[in-house]
């Protein structure tokens, strides 16, 4: 019998077959739901997951009422998250992880109603066993919900869902690697944070944590959930969804100010290109993780001649509505959100402006008197003289906004200031109908935005900064232009500050959104309550001494923000009365302290709330990044804390875990190649990922930060990497340059069978992705390569009927020539321990590679390994293959390399820690174009 592990024995719930009776996928279902109000999708998205969300409502709420309640809440922030978030192919990892968060939060919040429970025999599935369990349960969902999403979803996965990593890496779309890291972490993590508590992680504890599968929910709770959809939801599901909507918005200003001082980035958005994108949009981008680094980075020098900023000149011509110059307009050069030249147009309404600098992408901007503004996006890669052009068109002014504060009596709200912020307009493929009809379809908190808009901000055009309110409460706003939208905010010291959307056309009724973050037409009127302000002193932890230059700010609208004057005091106004408030702070680059936040439930009254708070000092870690010139070095770097830094501990006791944050910070690199970070005392690592990412030999991501006792990064390329240890009692500025070493290139030439390239031929292994990618020509280039590393590169065809393997390094600049063959095959009959066929058994292979002769294979573990020991094959999602047998226990796989290794399993469910294997092989081989017959496979006795 195996041997019972704590995932075996924690792992409860089945998984359930799909019972909506619909083929389409999760996304497939969202997409009519949202696109054509199509309640049939949305009710199968429902009946789909029922079961998983209901299970992990019901591990934490016993109480039938409350988890009705938590169940309709899981679904209304569905609709609330739906357009901003990737959800990839399927939604059940995030239900089920914001399922067991709306949980908690009803718990903690005094939702849940004890109901004594009659006898033993009267307890739900799933309840513990006696009072001391049924405490310890209670603390380890608490601190289960507190954890980072990244540790979080894969506990909830593979403890509470009975997923195997593999399928828990294909939930989440991370490596098997990552999967494994991440639990191994979580768990640690959770460990450490139980103990403090009285509580030890034990597999019995896990045992009645998970519980048994809950049933399906009744008609009337999936009804209950349509309603809710529609408008009529439970005042305690649409309290819970809104807080649980607020958490998630809280990641968009940590990520704000991580941007701004290379600080803690939340861990759920950390997944940005490799080059920040210079448009002058609302996507808030984080920081862009960057792989990581080499070892022993050289110094650089801190300035190279010949490698001065070069200025370049952009020429604007700007015409009116009619075609004609716009003598005297103003324009402006826009890049990396700030303004770099400005100028006037003269008689022939041409401006030619010097900016001071080289940007890959700018903005031109035009406006004028009487007219609305006109903007474009310049590339210097159209531009390889370095001079841009552009012709800019001003639009009439033709509709202005027109609006109306009141408050909640309906009274007016006189010399009220209202902010504007930014104005935009439909993209090419877009109108502005489209954007309404996005933003009414979402008729929830949180979720309007200028997102799917190419917008600027409004001082970029020329707007003014606010307006203010007359006697009446009225207020007119032109210069935007027609079919545009504009973002605004109320911006009172006693009222709450009211952000919405407004777009310069009459909006009906039934398409106006009101209150926070709603959506109006050209004339509206807005309705504003009272606000709380929250005061309070932010100290350093170590002395207590007030912190000067500390940005503040409320987490759940995020659009209340301040900064602590010369002793740390700061006062909040515009907070709009909550059950409770999240508070962030972030240097303004003054002070070097990290991030932190605080998480404080509402008091009586309206009176000042108090909110002091704590913050750890930092180090800055200062430098440059060139290449083998001496020229700057384009792409991000990121710092990470070893597992056994004692700092790292100290910093996670400061802040509220309940927002998930991670301390590990990426920082883009500024155009002369300099960066600015804060580390923590003790020991981490710095490193660098370039981008363009081939443009620079690449390390082993694995070795070298398995080397430096650092987590994983979400990156596909490291280029450097060096080791920090501050000493904690001389913290001293910490200067770290790199020199990347230029990648050799080699090409690759490939040969098909009898001179032809199947048509669509697939590769891996010529990037750092893990993912395969279609490949076009008979020759293509490998780059990043370096003399000391071997790269395997493996083409297969999607119709999965010719392949090969080529080995390819950097020590050499001749071509590779790698030749297509047919694949083969491998078949064989299956028996069981008792002798009879074993049908409806697993099979399996995986192409063996070795790593001592690749450093790029992925770092792929095969699910849990199960307690057989099974290794994983190189890029196994693309080059496993895997089938069941038949009746009588016979088998076929097809589509293997030939020449190459394989490994071979059968049995039942042999990944599992409680699965049965019938038959393994290594060593397998089989020839171009045939099929080895393996014959009987029987288990070995």
């Amino acid at each position: 019998m195996p041997t019972h592990t704590l995932t075996q024995i924690a792992s409860r719930l089945r998984k359930q077959p799909d019972s909506t009776g619909t083929d389409a996928t999760d996304r497939d279902l969202l997409e009519r739901f949202l696109d054509a109000h199509d309640e049939e999708a949305f009710e199968a998205l429902v009946r789909r997951h029922d079961r998983l969300v209901r299970s992990a409502i019901t591990k934490v709420l016993p109480d039938a009422h409350d988890a009705d309640d938590a169940f309709q809440a899981t679904f209304l922030v569905l609709v609330r998250r739906a357009k901003a978030i990737d959800w990839r192919a399927g939604l059940g990892p995030w239900l089920y992880g914001v399922a067991h968060r709306v949980a908690v939060k009803a718990r903690d919040a005094g939702h849940a109603r004890t109901r004594k429970e009659k006898d033993a025999k009267a307890r739900a599935p799933g309840a513990a066993p006696d009072l001391s369990w049924r405490e310890a349960c209670v603390l380890l969902h608490a601190e289960l919900d507190k954890l980072p999403d990244r540790y979080r979803l894969p506990l909830l996965l593979c403890y509470l869902e009975d997923k195997t990593r593999d399928e828990a890496a294909a939930a989440l779309k991370v490596t098997i690697g990552t999967v494994k890291g991440r639990l191994e972490r979580g768990r640690e993590m959770l460990r450490t944070r139980l103990a403090r508590r009285g509580v030890a992680l034990s597999v019995g504890l896990l045992a009645a944590a998970a519980g048994a599968p809950a049933g399906a929910s009744t008609p009337s709770a999936v009804a209950a959930v349509l309603d809710a959809v529609r408008g009529s939801a439970r005042p305690r599901a649409l309290g819970l969804a809104r807080e649980v909507t607020a958490s998630s918005l809280l990641s968009k200003l940590t990520n704000t100010i991580a941007g701004v001082i290379g600080l803690v980035a939340v861990v759920c958005v950390l997944a940005a290109s490799s080059a920040k994108s210079p448009e002058l949009d609302e996507k808030d981008k984080a920081p862009q993780p960057a792989p990581a680094a080499k070892p022993d980075a050289k110094p650089v020098p801190a300035d190279v001649k010949g490698n001065e900023p070069q200025p370049m000149v952009v020429t604007v011509t700007v015409k009116k509505p009619d075609g004609k110059p716009a003598t005297g307009a103003s324009v402006s050069v826009w890049a990396e959100r700030k303004q770099q030249a400005t100028g006037t147009t003269d008689a022939n309404g041409r401006a030619e402006l010097t900016v001071p600098q080289s940007f890959e992408k700018v903005v031109a901007v035009a406006f004028a008197p009487g007219f609305a503004p006109d903007w474009a996006e310049l590339s210097s890669k159209t531009s390889p003289s370095g001079a841009m052009r552009s012709e800019l068109t001003l639009q009439e002014d033709a509709v202005a906004l027109e609006g109306r504060v009141t408050d909640l009596e309906g009274l007016p709200v006189a010399n009220l200031p209202v902010a504007i912020e930014r104005i935009g307009r439909p993209k090419p493929d877009k109108t502005l109908d489209d954007f309404v009809r996005v933003n009414q379809e979402q008729r929830s908190r949180g979720l309007t935005s200028l997102f799917d808009l190419d917008s600027i901000p409004a001082e970029a055009v020329g707007l003014p900064k606010q307006v203010v309110t007359d006697k009446s409460g009225k207020f007119k706003i032109t210069g935007i232009g027609k079919d545009r939208a504009a973002r605004i905010t109320t911006r009172g010291e006693t009222t709450e500050h009211l952000q919405v959307r407004v777009v310069t056309r009459t909006l009906e009724p039934k398409l106006e959104q009101h209150g926070p973050f709603g959506l109006h037409g050209s004339k509206f009127t807005l309705r504003i309550g009272p606000a709380r302000p929250i005061v309070g002193t932010i100290r350093d932890a170590k002395t207590g001494a007030g912190v000067p230059g500390m940005k503040v700010a409320e987490l759940i609208a995020n659009i209340c923000e301040t900064a602590t004057d010369k002793d740390g005091r700061f006062r909040l106004v515009g907070v709009r009365k909550e059950i409770r408030y999240m508070l962030g702070t972030g240097s303004l680059g003054a002070a070097p302290y990290f991030d932190t936040n605080l998480v404080i439930e509402d008091p009586p009254g309206l009176g000042d709330i108090s909110a002091d708070m704590k913050v750890q000092r930092g180090v800055v870690a200062i430098g440059r990044v060139l290449d083998a010139a001496g020229k700057p070095v384009k792409g991000s770097m990121f710092y990470s804390w070893a597992h056994d830094n004692p700092h790292a501990k100290e910093y996670l006791e400061l802040t509220d875990t309940r927002i998930s944050v991670s301390i590990s910070g990426w920082h883009q690199l500024n155009h002369d190649g300099r960066y600015k970070l804060l580390v923590l005392p003790g020991e981490g690592a710095i490193g660098v990922c370039a981008s363009p990412e081939d443009a620079f030999q690449r390390l082993n991501a694995q070795v070298e930060l398995a080397k430096h006792k650092v987590d994983s990064f979400p990156g596909d390329a490291l280029h450097a990497v060096v080791a920090v240890n501050i000493d904690p009692k001389e913290p001293k500025t910490l200067t770290r340059d790199f020199a990347l070493t230029s990648g050799k290139s080699r090409p690759l030439v490939v040969q098909g069978i009898d001179g032809k390239l199947p048509n669509k031929l697939l590769a891996v292994g010529h990037t750092e992705s893990a993912e395969a990618k279609r490949v076009t020509g008979d020759t293509f280039k490998i780059a990043g390569l370096s003399p000391s590393r071997t790269r395997a590169v493996v083409f297969l065809d999607e119709a999965q009927t010719v392949g090969a393997v080529a080995t390819v390094s950097g020590d050499a600049e001749t071509p590779v020539t790698v030749a297509l063959e047919k694949l083969g095959s491998v078949s064989g009959r299956v028996f069981d321990a008792d002798g009879a066929p074993g049908a409806g058994a697993d099979v399996r292979v995986w192409l063996v590679l070795a790593r001592a002769k690749y450093d790029n294979l992925p770092d792929e573990v095969f699910a849990d390994r199960g307690a057989l020991g099974i290794d994983a094959g190189a890029w196994q999602r693309f080059t496993g293959r895997e089938t069941k047998t038949d009746k009588n226990g016979r088998f076929k796989l097809e589509g293997l390399l030939p020449g190459q290794q394989y490994r071979l399993v059968a049995g039942f469910h042999p990944e599992k820690k409680d699965g049965e294997l019938l038959h393994e092989r290594a060593n397998l081989t089989v020839k171009p174009g045939e099929t080895t017959d393996l014959g009987d496979l029987k288990p070995k006795k």
